[in-house]
């Protein structure tokens, strides 16, 4: 009876503790993944050495319950270990080194990065970083399937020699291109973002002249520092209040002033506009015109006229 109870208890420890180390690994994944365009800083450094520690902790567990449960089942004797108890012992040796690498490699790349964010470190420093978290997730997932399955129990060397390979290859694979793509998602959106979308302005014969406060009635406004980015309409503002005061003049809503007083030409209109009147009396009598009428000359007879042909001509 005691035995009994020994063993279940060392057998629950060593299922929490796979329980524990996968679900910390788990969600250290998706925390990073959600992370990944926030700039790393103390904290984020400090809670990724937490999680580390527990998942070493979890992995230090399993190994001690699994040596525990293989003392008491098959007491070390190598011609009573089974395919899955080698495939066990495989997969935790892999969870091992892979929390090895994750103290050696991970951890350093992330201090080294401090202030930039996992989108910004470069495909160098990335791809090693989801090698590793596909190396993990994969261990963790074949370390739960064999401690749920009794179809794995009784299955032979060659099924897990033969799927091993391929479950980490595929793995390591999938989270690198997910990892991947996700940054490049983020990068696309972002390019997208940038560029500035200007609706195409719909001119119809009688529509009347744009106001650009009534087309952009809540200008933005500076937020955390950043100067917003103007409109169409607050950019052409000054070139459509000089077309406002050109219609006007060609309406003859106001008098026409001199070309040089235009508002393209000048930029303040000026103060005093000459009449209608004024224009009217310099259309019937222009300013360029001559004071005193230009005498007719004299025609020139034909036979003078001949006279010099013949000379010219010879």
């Amino acid at each position: 009876m005691l035995e009994i109870l020994v063993s279940d208890t060392i057998r629950y420890g060593h299922l929490l503790a796979v329980a524990v180390g996968f679900g910390v690994s788990f969600h250290t994944e998706v925390h990073a993944a959600r992370q990944r365009n926030t700039r790393i800083d103390q904290g984020f450094l400090d809670d990724m050495a937490l999680r580390h520690r527990l998942i070493l902790g979890s992995v230090i567990a399993m190994w001690v319950t699994g040596l525990a449960i293989m003392a008491i089942r098959t007491g070390f004797r190598i011609d009573a270990f089974s395919a899955k108890l080698w495939t066990k012992l495989a997969v935790v040796s892999i969870l091992t080194a892979n929390a090895m690498l994750i103290g050696r490699i991970a951890l350093p790349i992330l201090r080294r990065s401090e202030g930039r964010s996992i989108a910004e470190i470069g495909l160098l420093r990335q791809v090693p970083l989801f090698a590793v978290a596909g190396i993990s997730s994969v261990s963790w997932l074949i370390a739960l399937a064999l401690g749920s399955s009794l179809f794995l129990k009784t299955a032979p060397a060659t099924l897990f020699l033969t799927v091993l390979p391929y479950a980490y290859g595929i793995g390591i694979t999938a989270a690198v291109i997910a990892g991947l793509a996700l940054i490049h998602r983020d990068r696309a959106s972002s390019a997208a973002e940038a560029e500035p979308r200007v609706a195409a302005p719909v001119h119809t014969e009688h529509s009347a002249p744009h106001d650009p406060a009534a087309a952009d009635p809540a200008p933005q406004t500076a937020h955390d520092g950043v100067q917003p980015r103007r409109t169409r309409a607050q950019a052409l503002a000054p070139e459509i209040a000089e077309m406002t005061d050109v219609l006007a003049v060609l309406n003859d809503t106001a008098p026409l002033p001199h070309r040089t007083k235009l508002p393209h030409r000048q930029q303040n209109a000026p103060a005093h506009l000459r009449p209608k009147s004024t224009l009217r009396q310099e259309a019937q009598a222009p300013a360029n015109a001559p004071s005193k009428p230009i005498a007719a000359k004299p025609p020139v007879r034909r036979a003078t006229e001949q006279r010099l042909r013949a000379a010219f001509v010879g």
